[in-house]
């Protein structure tokens, strides 16, 4: 008896007898699938599509944005008076401008730095 057959279980031999011992088939029509795009057939069911994006997305540290206090407003405003006299008389100098942008996803957002040289 083939083994693995057990008991009252027919022999696979005497059942599939007419094709058992057949050369494999091999199509004219389709070419041979690759052992990688075979194996893909076979992969787990991702149930939770999305999930790890989910839980990715909420873990994301986000900045409050910062109120300034008149006396920085002030400040700053000396400072954009002072570039724009040195553009007058022909000084294009390279600033540092650090500004908040909100987040699109969630409350807070990210503060970014740019450095770059005054055009206009």
């Amino acid at each position: 008896m083939t083994k693995g057959i057990k008991g009252k279980e027919p022999n696979a031999r005497i059942v599939y007898g007419d094709i058992i011992d057949l050369p494999h088939h091999i199509s004219t029509k389709h070419s041979h699938m690759s052992l990688y795009d075979r194996a893909a057939q076979f992969m787990p069911f991702a149930a939770l599509t999305g999930y790890e994006d989910m839980v990715n997305e909420e873990a994301r540290i986000t900045d409050n944005a910062i109120l300034l206090e008149d006396s920085i407003k002030d400040l700053i405003s000396q400072k954009i008076n002072l570039i724009s006299e040195a553009i007058k008389k022909g000084v294009f100098p390279t600033v540092a401008i650090t500004y908040f942008v909100p987040d699109t996803n969630k409350s807070g957002g990210k503060y970014i730095t740019v450095k770059e040289q005054v055009k206009k």
